[in-house]
């Protein structure tokens, strides 16, 4: 079964329960049903495992943090990332793809959709990040980054700029009072086509959602037995333990 150990069981996180909703439907998803396709360890407290496609390292440290391919990955965090990056998650600290964060530990989920790149960070400070940009885009135009809140609908737009096949631009967790859920970054010449496809997309979150979730029983954590997310359609998630790095039980 999937999970995750916490090292901090008597100081939960208070963003948890976004933490958990934002990683289940990009990133434990696609571990469901899935056989583990190889175990290796890549250094001291350190190990990759695979679930086809999907790659996750663990950095089962809890003092030190693990850097690899631009990554500094947290002290008991982890790098999840599709062999197509497609989705690119984890905790992570300093450095991320390459670019300095802000101070803090940051839980991010960066995820390709058609026409759109979504940037999700339900736990940590405010700060500016940088994201691949999928190689077909047309960025002669620039990029439209929107914040979105979580009734799906637009709050703002924010400034970015474009260097090379990389946008940048604050990601800042609230905004005029109102919680961000995630931002929307794509091509000026299709953010047009962005309301609709944003429909689109959390059709395609929930259905993903329902394939991998369970209801728990019995939990502390969870009032009612479930945590549901206005975002998502209500659909109750469950699990194991806690949520980073990712492991194998």
């Amino acid at each position: 079964m999937a999970g995750y150990y916490w090292p901090e069981l008597r100081s939960p996180n208070p963003d948890w329960a976004a933490i958990a909703a934002a990683f289940q439907p990009a990133v434990m998803s696609r571990t469901a049903g899935r056989s583990l396709s190889s175990y290796r360890t890549l250094a001291d407290g350190v190990t990759e495992s695979r679930f086809d496609d999907l790659s996750v390292v663990a950095n089962w440290n809890a003092n030190s943090t693990y850097s690899t391919d631009g990554f500094s990955i947290a002290p008991s965090g982890c790098l999840a990332r599709t062999d197509d990056g497609s989705v690119v998650a984890g905790v992570f600290v300093d450095t991320f793809q390459g670019t300095a964060l802000g101070k803090g530990v940051h839980y991010l989920v960066i995820e390709r959709r058609a026409g759109a790149v979504l940037v999700r960070q339900p736990g940590g400070p405010d700060t500016s990040i940088a994201i691949a940009l999928p190689s077909d885009w047309d960025l002669s135009n620039g990029v439209m980054v929107q914040a979105v809140n979580r009734d799906n609908q637009p709050i703002a737009t924010a400034p970015a700029t474009v260097s090379g096949s990389q946008a940048s631009f604050l990601y800042m967790r609230s905004l005029a009072g109102v919680p961000v859920d995630r931002y929307e970054v794509s091509p000026v010449g299709q953010a047009g086509h962005r309301f609709r496809r944003r429909v689109l997309l959390y059709r395609e979150e929930s259905a993903s959602a329902r394939s991998a979730s369970q209801v728990c029983r019995g939990s502390s954590h969870f009032p009612n037995n479930t945590v549901r997310t206005s975002d998502r359609s209500s659909q109750p998630l469950c699990y194991s333990y806690c949520f980073v790095p990712f492991q194998l039980f």
